[in-house]
């Protein structure tokens, strides 16, 4: 795909789908791993991936959205889920997180620049462009001019990964060739088409981190104690905090980012049904910011593929060639 003549935006040719590109090794199917958007929610990610490994389950080629193209990009450049849950257990305190807010002065685009976010990805990332890369990739961001999906498969991929991790108006858009981008999250927060219909994967399995409205009701009913006080301490930090943190329940971050979970609740569940397999997080406690609790969503990874993995084993083994021309068909109109 290409965008206002940036080449770096073009489909990596001869990889799959219309491209001309086979399935896995011999008549084994060519399987897909779709990564949702979930920002911290998105680390159980690396759980999934860990569980995968452990059960020899080979995946061709991964597309993601959002905390899933970072992980991606990780996953199909060699890093293997041990090495990604160091990464995390980097992010040990919120004084960590703090550190990669660069406040964006007046906010007028965003809330923050996101330029040290785009440090952390590069240490990982560094200059690797996609041909670099061990598997095929998808990243999915927004275009803000067209308001269209652009799928970013080659040049680099540091680029691509900023561009679909800038959430609206919490991160300043990433402007790069001329153009304005925003996470992928609003257009298509969970890519399972793109892997079926551009790569031709015969199985895609979908990880979704996007709590549904069942899930976000269920939590609130749990959370909500009617009988619960404050301290006079406790209320008087609560009501500072409103003040001094821009992503306190109710400020405008805090808006801003559910007004784009509301979006997305619906693309993404839309998406979970169109996959082989959907591995769902349903855990909804922790705030999208809450990167220094990675253990819990890694855990909570491993728990829901853990759950799945027999059925990916099944789907795997009874994949029949005629079924996947069917769901390409079924799927080539949503692009």
């Amino acid at each position: 795909m290409q965008a206002n003549g940036s080449s770096w935006l073009m489909r990596r040719e001869g990889t799959g789908g219309e491209s001309g590109g086979g399935r896995g090794e011999g008549t084994r199917p060519k399987v897909g791993l779709a990564l949702s958007s979930g920002c911290a929610r998105g680390l159980a990610d690396v759980g999934v991936i860990a569980v995968l490994e452990q059960a020899g389950v080979k995946i061709d080629a991964v597309a993601g959205t959002s905390m899933g193209a970072y992980i991606g990009a990780l996953f199909a450049a060699g890093y293997r889920s041990e090495q990604m849950e160091l990464m995390a257990r980097r992010i040990k305190t919120i004084d960590v997180v703090l550190g990669v807010l660069d406040v964006e002065l007046p906010p007028v685009k965003g809330l923050l620049k996101g330029q040290k976010v785009e440090d952390v990805f590069r240490r990982e990332l560094k200059s690797l462009h996609f041909e670099d890369l061990r598997l095929p990739l998808y990243v999915v961001a927004a275009n803000l001019e067209t308001l269209e999906r652009v799928v970013f498969s080659q040049g680099p991929v540091l680029q691509a990964v900023r561009a679909s991790c800038s959430i609206p108006g919490v991160m300043c858009p990433y402007e790069y060739g001329g153009v304005r981008y925003v996470d992928g999250a609003v257009v298509d927060p969970l890519p399972v088409s793109i892997l079926r219909h551009t790569e031709g994967c015969d199985i895609v399995l979908a990880v979704n981190t996007i709590p549904t409205v069942g899930d976000l009701g269920a939590s609130a009913m749990v959370d909500r104690d009617p009988d619960a006080k404050q301290s006079r301490i406790e209320q008087l930090g609560r009501w500072l905090g409103q003040w001094a943190n821009l992503a306190a329940p109710g400020n405008i971050g805090d808006t801003l980012s559910r007004s784009v979970l509301a979006l997305q609740i619906r693309l993404a569940d839309k998406a979970s049904r169109k996959a082989d397999v959907c591995m769902h997080l349903k855990e909804t406690g922790n705030h999208w910011h809450d990167y220094h609790n990675h253990q819990h969503y890694i855990e909570h990874g491993r728990a829901i593929a853990e759950a799945k993995i027999d059925e990916v084993k099944r789907v795997i083994a009874e994949w029949q060639p005629a079924a996947t021309a069917r769901k390409q068909d079924d799927e080539r109109d949503e692009l």
